[in-house]
């Protein structure tokens, strides 16, 4: 009768480590299907406004969590930890380059974080005309 009890107590220890086991599964599945959602989905549709442009500078030498810190104070980005978590995963954190960007909330953070790694900054358009001399062009610009 003993071991029979010893029987269902190691039954009943399976099958809590089986429950734990699933669960922990499903949150894992549950957790990374939400951070790729959040990585795909254009920023615009997460905070539900309307799409605006923003231009964003990146200064050199510019540690990542102080972009990132940046990019929340210009809500430009919501979860900063999510966005974070892509870009350790990615290894966008390392390769962010010093530039002025122009986001777009219809972006999404993957976008933003490949625009930034690939260095394609926002580039101005300066017509000279012909004979200004420098001060002249100073004042263009």
């Amino acid at each position: 009768m003993a071991n029979l009890e010893g029987n269902d107590l190691v039954k009943n220890l399976i099958y809590i480590l089986f429950g734990i086991l699933v669960l922990t599964a499903a949150g894992g599945v549950y957790g990374f299907l939400d951070l790729k959602g959040y990585a795909e989905t254009p920023l615009s549709l997460e905070s539900k406004g309307e799409s605006k442009e923003t231009l964003f500078t990146v200064h050199p030498g510019e540690p990542f969590d102080e972009v990132m810190k940046r990019l929340e104070a210009a809500d430009i980005i919501q979860y900063p930890f999510r966005f974070k978590v892509i870009a350790r995963l990615g290894q966008y954190d390392k390769r962010v380059r010093a530039g002025e960007y122009l986001l777009s909330s219809d972006m999404s953070p993957v976008e933003i974080l490949e625009m930034m790694s690939r260095g394609k900054v926002y580039l101005r358009r300066l017509t000279v005309p012909e004979g200004y001399n420098l001060q002249q062009i100073d004042t263009l610009a």
